[in-house]
């Protein structure tokens, strides 16, 4: 059975979106937060391999270390996979995401009138839709598709498949859900079938192969990712396309923003909560 490292700090609450950022950085596949008072305990996820133990331990310290004194207390310990299933279970309620999305577990029924559910099972891929990353790419693409019909769409780093779901559900004719990691496939196609589009969504680990225009291209990635992809995503995406990225915090906003200028996407709307930010660009200044 597959294990992951669980990497567990508790800091104050004004370090918790820098040291998330710089998680993520690492390779971490998921951050969560517990807030109590003035700090806050956080704990990330890597699967086992991705990092050694020791290297992991060291470099958060001296990260930490950097930020101030007192920063470096961190504890990391081996989690099997019924452990972290069972962890979610325990804290995943139902959510209401912009003005028509309903997320909801599998074992809840009801869904409030007017509202359109997305059913989510994380298992291993993370993705409940509760980190205001999502829900602010979950607001966006709701603005987007009220603003124009999306024929084609690409959930970049799609996870748990939450994304490519409301893509779906909203409007969207065909949704390429794309991602690296076997765990997040697997998990995206089984939500799919849930939610009834699975007709509607290809789950693959390559995005190229679709071909060069999406009419939408979602990536709820960590900062340097954003910047790395930033030319691919530019060149697969329609004249009249929208681009909508979230997984970073304010901090990070100008370097996106200037990457994404350069390649001639202009800023159509801004999302933030909780210091993270969500961005909506398109093609055109129209």
């Amino acid at each position: 059975m597959r294990r992951w490292l669980e990497l567990e700090a508790s800091i104050s609450c004004d370090l918790a979106d820098p040291l998330s950022c710089f998680l993520f950085d690492l390779g971490s596949s998921g951050v969560e937060m517990e807030e109590a008072g003035r700090s806050v305990t956080l704990r990330a996820y890597f699967p086992e391999g991705a990092v050694g133990r020791q290297h992991l331990v060291k470099a958060v310290q001296r990260y930490l270390r950097s930020l101030g004194p007192g920063n470096d207390g961190v504890t990391v310990r081996y989690l099997r996979e019924q452990n972290w299933e069972q962890s979610w279970k325990d804290w995943f309620t139902p959510l209401a995401a912009g003005e028509r999305l309903w997320i909801k577990p599998p074992w809840v029924t009801e869904t409030p009138a007017g509202r359109i559910p997305l059913v989510i099972d994380p298992g291993m891929a993370f993705g409940t839709g509760h980190h205001p990353s999502t829900l602010g790419c979950l607001e966006l693409i709701e603005r987007a598709i009220a603003e124009a019909p999306i024929e084609k769409a690409l959930d970049l780093g799609t996870g748990s498949g939450i994304l490519a779901i409301a893509l779906a559900k909203l409007g969207a004719r065909v949704v390429y859900a794309v991602d690296i990691d076997r765990d997040a496939l697997a998990t995206a196609r089984v939500n799919a079938a849930r939610n009834g589009v699975a007709e509607l969504i290809e789950v693959q680990d390559t995005w190229g192969a679709a071909g060069s225009a999406y009419h939408c291209i979602v990536a709820n990635l960590y900062s340097s990712a954003l910047q790395e992809f930033a030319p691919q995503i530019c060149s697969h995406l329609d004249p009249l396309g929208s681009f909508i990225c979230a997984g970073f915090i304010a901090a990070d906003e100008l370097s996106i923003c200037n990457i994404y200028a350069r390649l001639g996407l202009f800023l159509r709307q801004r999302w933030e909560r909780e210091n993270w930010v969500a961005l909506w660009f398109r093609k055109t200044n129209e």
